[in-house]
């Protein structure tokens, strides 16, 4: 860094400084040197006594009289009228390409390029034009994907909407595979849906293996994507008319040799989060002959394309009621209606609630409790709704306190809380469910 210095009196009042961004710049009366014939001594600063000045005055001095690098920065944002600042102050857009150098200001900056290269800075273009298969994905309609969910969608037309069919290109639908006996049933559904579709009068559009993946998001479509409409919950009837009309299709379902049992069985799942679960139990219910299923409208997964692959198209054809208040629809239900409210509890929790009715029978107070019921104890003797809660703590407290009764599945383990096993004490939901169903409708 070099340096030119100019003395007067002994003192320094010029002095001009190259700094390493190139920025020159000359001080007015110098750094610390003298300034109206202040003397100082032979090193340049103030000589002792009453014309000295102290540190704090110094500081306030160069803050008044030395330029600072970036004072030409924010003068220049102040001129025109705010115009520059509007341009390129903290909160604009950078200007592009040439308009940022041909910017007097900036053609000019003392930094040379480093200043046209930050205000400079292009922005890659906004593409406004979508491709087709973007268009389909910002539709808002949703795409089922899979043999049985499109197949039982098609059959059932229980959507508001069916748009278009997508098939893959390459083979019949992607119905491949080594094993004969499995590559002829995928080619059997296969044709049905081509069937299906074409007797509907249904739109179908073949289209590469990467598109059907971008549509259903790489999952496994089997070479079948469906647009359509969302499926929404069937909203309960009221209490009243949901009993009547309950009892009255079960009798009908009994007459016509439907099932030999006179009760009717309902699902209800409180805050089933997980759409794999969701679509297991559907699938389960459906299969097992359940007469429906509820939902909390507000505490549960949607009906998505999700759930209806893991129901196996199962969604598809059984109607999916939602409650918006689970705890008092099956308080009331009991009370005044009848029915068994059964809800499904962990065995550590029903051991626990047997042990204080247990302990409760040898005082003269008791402690006054739902009965806990073993899984091999069940029998449908009145209509029921079994309840299952959420797959990691289960129901809630107040859905557990509006039950008439409880039920378990016995662990089969002697030592179910050993150290290694400490984290198995239950079973899946839709595993739980499944048993628990095929004991209440085939229990004799």
């Amino acid at each position: 860094m070099g340096s030119e210095a100019t003395f007067v009196g002994g003192g320094l009042i010029g002095h001009t400084w190259r700094c390493a961004r190139g920025v020159r710049w000359a001080s007015r009366g110098g750094v610390i040197g003298r300034r109206g014939g202040r003397e100082t001594g032979d090193d340049g600063r103030p000589a002792d006594g009453a014309g000295a000045r102290s540190e704090g005055e110094r500081r306030r001095w160069n803050r008044a009289n030395v330029p600072n690098p970036n004072a030409r920065v924010r003068a220049s944002l102040r001129a025109d009228g705010g115009e520059r600042a509007r341009r390129f102050g903290r909160d604009a857009e950078w200007r592009r390409g040439v308009d940022a150098v041909s910017d007097p200001w900036l053609r000019d900056s003392p930094h040379g390029s480093a200043d046209r290269q930050t205000f400079a800075y292009r922005r890659p273009p906004e593409t406004t034009e979508l491709t087709p298969l973007q268009e389909k994905l910002r539709s808002g309609h949703e795409f089922l994907y899979g043999i049985a969910p499109v197949l039982a969608a098609l059959r059932a037309q229980r959507r508001a909407h069916l748009y278009e069919l997508f098939v893959q290109e390459s083979g019949e639908g992607g119905a491949g595979g080594s094993d004969t006996r499995r590559r002829d049933a995928k080619r059997a559904a296969a044709r049905a849906i081509m069937r299906q579709a074409e007797s509907i009068g249904l739109a179908v559009t073949t289209k590469p293996k990467g598109d059907l993946n971008t549509l259903c998001g790489n999952r496994p479509h089997q070479g079948f994507v469906l647009e359509c409409d969302a499926l929404a919950t069937v909203p309960l009837l009221p209490l009243d008319e949901f009993d009547a009309q309950a009892r009255a299709a079960r009798e009908t379902a009994a007459a016509d040799g439907v099932g030999a049992r006179l009760h009717p069985c309902w699902l209800a799942l409180d805050e089933i989060w997980d759409p794999q679960n969701l679509g297991a139990l559907l699938r389960s219910a459906y299969f097992l002959g359940c007469d429906g299923v509820m939902l909390s409208s507000r505490n549960s997964a949607g009906l998505t394309a999700t759930v209806s692959k893991a129901s196996s198209g199962a969604m598809e054809v059984m109607p999916v009621y939602a409650v918006s208040n689970m705890p008092k629809f099956l308080q009331a239900l009991h009370a005044d209606k009848g029915w068994t409210t059964l809800a499904a509890t962990a065995p550590t929790a029903a051991e626990a609630a047997a042990k204080r009715r247990e302990a409760s029978d040898s005082v003269e107070v008791g402690i006054v409790g739902p009965p806990v019921h073993r899984c091999s104890e069940l029998h449908l003797n009145a209509p029921t709704i079994l309840v299952l809660g959420n797959e990691g703590h289960g129901l809630r407290t107040t859905v557990i306190q509006s039950c008439s009764e409880h039920v378990s599945i016995e662990c089969g383990l002697a030592e179910m809380r050993s150290a290694d096993l400490s984290a198995v004490d239950s079973l899946n939901v839709s595993v739980a469910a499944g048993i628990l169903l095929h004991r209440l409708l085939f229990g004799r």
